[in-house]
C-alpha cells in the first residue's frame, strides 16, 4: 500500500523532492500566468492587494528550480483565513504557518514532483521583500549571475537538505534586498504609498478580464471609437478588425476597470520579452472626458513596470494622439491604418 506524504519523515521528503536546478525556460512565464488567472477567478480579489510572480523563475537570465513562486499580498486589515480555506479547497497544501505568513505548495505527489509545481506565499500588506529582490536581479544582470553561481555551488552540496540550501543563500538575498529597498524606495510600500497596488483605483477597481467579458469589451471598444464621429463603413470594418476575442483574453494580459461593478474601460497588450504592443485601450462613452484615461494609463504603465516591461509600442488615431502625448509617449513615425488605409501616428513609450 502506497504511503501518504503525511506519513513520510522530513529526510524522506527531501529524498523524494531534491533540489534541482535547470536553465531558464520560456514556459515558466506561461505557467505563472495560467495559475494567476485561476487564482484571480477563485480568490476574493477585492481583499487582495497584489498577486506577483517572484523567485528565480521570474528572472529570465538565471538557472532556477522549476518551481513557480507566487506572492499573494493581502489588503490592509484583511484576514487570511478565508483565502487559506479557498486555496486548500483547490489543491494547495499549507506547509508552513508563521506569524502573519502562510506558505502553500501544489504539485508535490507521493511519486515526486508533478509536471507543474507551485509555491504560494500568502502575506500581509507590505510584507513583500521578494519583489525588491526580483527587480534588483532583473535590473542588475551581473548580480543575478552572482546569485546563479551561488545557487549552482550549493546545489549538489545540499541536494537533499532544502533548509540548509535556503539558509546558505540568506546573506546574499538580505544584502541585495537592502540595496533594492534603498534604490527603489517605496515602490512596493504599504497600501496608499508608492506606485504599486494596481488592483484598485480611488473611483473603482480593476480586475483581470475573463473570456466571458469579450462581447462586453468589444461593445466598449466600438462606442469609444465611434465617439470620434467615424462613418458606418469605417465602424463596420473596425468591428471586424478590433473585436476582442475570448482567445485573445485567455492568451494575453487584459484588464478591466469596473465602475459600480460594471465594465467601464479596458486595456490589453501583447508581451514579447521586455517589450509589449498596446492592442486595446478603450473607455465606455459615458466615462470619456472624465479623467479615467489618465487612471487607465497609470494602471497600464504600473503593471508593465511590475512585470519587467521596459518599452511599449502602439498605433492610434490622430484624434487620440494628443492624449498619448500628454501621457509622455513619443511619436515614432507613421503606419498605415488596417481599417481605411490612411496614415496614422505610431508611438513608443519607454517605461
Amino acid at each position: 500500500m502506497e504511503r501518504q506524504m503525511t506519513e513520510l519523515s522530513l529526510e524522506e521528503l527531501w529524498e523524494l523532492f531534491p533540489i534541482f536546478l535547470t536553465r531558464h525556460s520560456e514556459e515558466w512565464k506561461g505557467w505563472y500566468e495560467e495559475e494567476a488567472r485561476c487564482l484571480e477567478g477563485m480568490l476574493p480579489m477585492d481583499r487582495i492587494r497584489r498577486l506577483e510572480h517572484v523567485g528565480s523563475t521570474s528572472v529570465e537570465t538565471i538557472w532556477a528550480k522549476p518551481i513557480i513562486d507566487i506572492l499573494v499580498e493581502m489588503e490592509p486589515g484583511e484576514d487570511m483565513g478565508a483565502v487559506r480555506t479557498i486555496l486548500e479547497q483547490n489543491g494547495y497544501v499549507c506547509m508552513l504557518e508563521k506569524e502573519d505568513r502562510l506558505s502553500f505548495n501544489k504539485g508535490y505527489t507521493p511519486k515526486g514532483f508533478a509536471e507543474r509545481v507551485y509555491h504560494l506565499h500568502l502575506r500581509q500588506d507590505g510584507d513583500n521583500d521578494e519583489l525588491y529582490f526580483r527587480d534588483y536581479l532583473r535590473d542588475y544582470p551581473d548580480v543575478a549571475k552572482d546569485y546563479e553561481a551561488l545557487k549552482l555551488g550549493l546545489w549538489k552540496q545540499y541536494e537533499h537538505d532544502r533548509d540548509a540550501y535556503t539558509d546558505s543563500k540568506g546573506e546574499f538575498v538580505r544584502k541585495y534586498t537592502r540595496k533594492a529597498k534603498s534604490l527603489y524606495g517605496e515602490r512596493y510600500g504599504k497600501s496608499g504609498r508608492g506606485k504599486s497596488g494596481y488592483g484598485k483605483s480611488r473611483c473603482g477597481k480593476w480586475r483581470r478580464a475573463a473570456a466571458g467579458d469579450a462581447d462586453g469589451l468589444s461593445r466598449i471598444a466600438r462606442e469609444s471609437e465611434a465617439h470620434w464621429g467615424f462613418d458606418e463603413a469605417f465602424m463596420d470594418t473596425f468591428d471586424r478588425k478590433f473585436n476582442i476575442t475570448r482567445e485573445f483574453i485567455e492568451k494575453h494580459p487584459v484588464f478591466v476597470f469596473l465602475k459600480d461593478e460594471a465594465p467601464a474601460a479596458f486595456w490589453g497588450v501583447v508581451t514579447e520579452g521586455d517589450g509589449c504592443g498596446l492592442e486595446y485601450f478603450y473607455i465606455a462613452e459615458a466615462y470619456l472626458g472624465k479623467g479615467y484615461g489618465r487612471q487607465m494609463w497609470e494602471h497600464l504603465t504600473c503593471w508593465c513596470g511590475e512585470h519587467g516591461i521596459r518599452e511599449m509600442h502602439f498605433v492610434t488615431s490622430w484624434e487620440a494622439a494628443g492624449f498619448y502625448e500628454k501621457m509622455g509617449a513619443q511619436r515614432d513615425g507613421e503606419a498605415v491604418s488596417v481599417i481605411d488605409g490612411r496614415k496614422i501616428p505610431r508611438f513608443c513609450c519607454c517605461l
